[in-house]
């Protein structure tokens, strides 16, 4: 997925910190494309001495996890502040979401793949034949609604 809209750190109102692609929503909401939550952990060594400061590794994860989408809409009034971040940040964010696109890539795989487990090659194709002839007689599954309509997850509206 390329990246639609600028990088900016996200202080919310809980007191968690995000990064993500940020677009204004309209008079009341923005637009986050992708957020990730940002979590700093000091890491201790042995061999830090008492008078040095102890390192900080910053980790990201999915904001909302389970979902696969991409654009969540939040009131303005959840964000305490909005800066941009450094380059280094921006560059570790991005390479989590190019990560985390990979692990759904392959989540989403084995779920289709899921259904065919433990079949015979010949149970499997004649449930394919079955749907080809279906889809040819316009019959195929009938679209997702979605709950929030006008939504529909296109970052433009």
């Amino acid at each position: 997925m390329t990246q639609q809209y600028p990088i900016r750190l996200l202080r919310m109102m809980t007191g968690e910190m995000l990064m993500s692609g940020i677009s204004d929503g309209g008079k009341e909401s923005y637009i986050l494309e992708q957020p990730m939550l940002l979590i700093a952990v000091q890491v201790s060594s042995k061999n830090t001495k008492p008078d040095e400061p102890e390192e900080v590794s910053v980790m990201l994860k999915d904001w909302i996890d389970f979902s696969s989408d991409n654009y969540i809409i939040i009131p303005k009034r959840a964000v305490m502040c909005i800066v941009r971040p450094n380059r280094d940040i921006v560059s570790d964010y991005l390479q989590a979401k190019m990560n985390s696109d990979i692990v759904g890539d392959i989540i989403e795989s084995e779920i289709g793949m899921g259904d065919i487990k433990g079949k015979k090659i010949e149970e499997v194709m004649d449930g394919e034949e079955e749907d080809d002839e279906e889809f040819k007689k316009g019959k195929g599954e009938e679209e997702e609604t979605d709950e929030f309509p006008g939504w529909g997850g296109d970052p433009r509206l």
